[in-house]
């Protein structure tokens, strides 16, 4: 089994913090690193490079616009990701499968709430991973444990400034 997780604290209620992820375009902000160069490597990275190549010549992506709302019922795709169960107040969580079966996995967050505060977790874990998925992921995880703690950063900037 692979696994990561990272969590940061927000003053938030969790159903807040869960409305937010839920109408979010972007469902994995990184911010800059959203803009098309950064999301083509973003793709490649992820196995996707047909994907990647169709994003950067004809600027087709599978996200809205910063700022509209896009929620999805379970079952839907925002690219290669497909939500597979949305808790309100405590999990939103997707399936990421690429087409050159780099990736079988499931990521996503849970929300832990307190009386003030609500510990979010951002997971990833891949239940039976292949040898090659092994090896992919030691070379990949430093780099999506700095991303993943730049979600969740900018994930509480905007919940507390709101």
């Amino acid at each position: 089994m692979l696994e990561d997780s990272q969590q940061i604290e927000i003053q938030a209620k969790a159903d807040r913090i869960y409305s937010y992820l839920e109408e979010q375009s972007t469902k994995f902000p990184l911010g800059f690193l959203d803009y098309r160069p950064f999301f083509v490597m973003r793709l490649i990275l992820i196995g996707e490079p047909a994907r990647a190549m169709r994003v950067l010549f004809k600027g087709k992506s599978f996200g809205n616009s910063e700022g509209e709302k896009l929620r999805l019922a379970v079952g839907d795709n925002y690219g290669p990701f497909c939500l597979i169960e949305a808790v309100p107040g405590q999990k939103y969580f997707f399936r990421l499968r690429t087409s050159v079966k780099l990736f079988d996995l499931e990521t996503g967050y849970l929300m832990f709430p307190g009386e003030k505060n609500t510990l979010l977790r951002f997971d990833l874990l891949a239940h039976d991973p292949s040898l090659i998925q092994r090896a992919y992921w030691k070379i990949v995880k430093p780099f999506h444990q700095v991303l993943t703690r730049r979600v969740l950063r900018i994930i509480k900037k905007r919940m507390e400034s709101a």
